[in-house]
């Protein structure tokens, strides 16, 4: 079995990363891998799912990001002598029609709360086709009082100040991180210029419509569709999956 695994080990270290766009990011870390590759790695071992090790672990994602491989190789050297989760168990919010998956906390009946939630009514149930961009400014659209949107805390220049629309980042950055999840690399994304409370550092996506925005392109060959939602006890989840 340990002959096994290092032999299935070195086979997928020795691909080549392959990016599939060009990439507009404030995180010179980020590397897009090809969906073939990271359906290969989804495969790699009954023992270990991509997809899981993500999403119960984000702090390798804060680490890693899209370097697929090296959760394999932490899951084999430390993470399966720590006890790391590795598998989702039943009952799980993936199903076979989801890509990707996250959920984040906030506070609710606040204005800032009140933008979450009116950015995931905006989102939810957007349809991105094969090849086309996704814009979360396009989807989300001007933040106005007109629109419901409320004056909240958001980041200006490294500095804490009141801003319409204060929170909808929460919901970009939800996305990227269930984008992450997805296999699905980012065309434009940025970084806040502070820390945020709901993601380890790395993690975030902050937007500003007009100047800064989240966008992918959909690499599959099929259709997918953005459930966002919240639940009404401060846990807000982006999923993105197949569309069916």
């Amino acid at each position: 079995m340990k002959k096994l695994t290092a032999v299935l080990l070195a086979a997928i270290l020795s691909f080549s990363v392959i990016p599939t766009l060009a990439v507009t990011s404030t995180d010179a870390e980020t590397t897009a891998f090809t969906p073939e590759q990271y359906m290969l790695l989804m495969g790699a071992d009954e023992t270990f799912n991509l997809k899981a090790y993500m999403y119960y672990n984000q702090d390798l994602m804060s680490k890693f990001t899209y370097d697929y491989w090296k959760y394999y190789k932490h899951y084999l050297e430390r993470g399966k002598e720590e006890g790391r989760a590795a598998l989702f168990p039943e009952g799980s919010p993936y199903s076979v029609s989801t890509l990707g998956c996250y959920t984040t906390q906030y506070k609710n009946n606040t204005p800032r709360g009140t933008n979450v939630e009116l950015a995931c009514d905006y989102m939810n149930g957007t349809i991105v086709l094969p090849g086309a961009v996704f814009s979360y400014n396009d989807v989300i659209g001007v933040r106005n009082s007109a629109r419901g949107f409320k004056v909240a805390t958001i980041y200006m220049g490294g500095e804490l100040a009141q801003g319409i629309g204060g929170g909808i980042c929460q919901i970009s950055s939800t996305t990227y991180v269930a984008m992450m999840i997805a296999g699905i690399p980012p065309l434009e994304r940025h970084r806040h210029s502070l820390p945020v409370s709901y993601l380890k550092p790395n993690l975030d996506a902050t937007v500003s419509y007009g100047k800064l925005d989240l966008k992918f392109v959909n690499p599959f060959t099929f259709p997918i569709v953005i459930c966002s939602t919240y639940d009404g006890n401060g846990n807000c989840t982006v999923a993105i999956n197949r569309y069916v």
